[in-house]
């Protein structure tokens, strides 16, 4: 499997448990529904970070 950046674990993390993040559901489906979704995905980066809680990462980061 190799290492696994944060990014991919994050992707990972989101695709596992979808309600950990308060995405808007509109954004949410955009994404999967695209054939490509890197671009989309890393365009999101930002919102995933920004609306995830001090707790939440917390909880991501232990998985690890």
């Amino acid at each position: 499997m190799g290492s696994m950046t944060l990014y991919n674990f994050l992707e990972d993390y989101l695709k596992r448990h979808p309600d950990a993040f308060e995405l808007e559901m509109s954004n949410c489906l955009d994404v999967c529904n695209r054939e490509s979704c890197e671009a989309p995905i890393l365009k999101m980066d930002e919102k995933i970070y920004s609306k995830m809680s001090v707790e939440k990462l917390k909880t991501i980061l232990k998985e690890l």
